[in-house]
């Protein structure tokens, strides 16, 4: 079921106010269908951090995107691809996602999570 602007704007302000606040949302994110086709791959391929991910922020990564990348990509061990997809005129394009991927991987190994 697609949400309401409204609705999306009330689900932001609760996942906001569940721990992420201090991410600043990422706005203006441009997904071309390569990368987009990578990065439902890459979930599929890795549903146990998929379910992680709308446990965190409360968006799917995939059945809501817009709303999940809008703080996906802006928690602080991704902040060398965020700063790449700004330098690319805000397109997150297949290499950068490549880049998230290893960093996303790299980021849920056991070792790291116990910090």
């Amino acid at each position: 079921m697609r949400r309401s602007p409204r609705q999306l704007d009330v689900e932001i302000a609760e996942a906001l106010s569940k721990g992420t606040s201090k991410l600043r949302p990422v706005e203006g994110l441009r997904i071309p269908t390569d990368s987009r086709k990578a990065l439902i791959q890459f979930w599929r391929m890795h549903p146990v951090l998929r379910q992680g991910c709308l446990n965190k922020y409360g968006f799917d990564p995939i059945d809501e995107e817009a709303a999940y990348w809008r703080f996906g990509l802006a928690e602080p061990d991704h902040r060398d691809v965020l700063r790449a997809v700004r330098r690319n005129n805000d397109t997150f394009s297949l290499a950068l996602v490549k880049r998230w991927e290893v960093e996303e991987l790299k980021d849920a190994r056991p070792e790291k999570r116990g910090r």
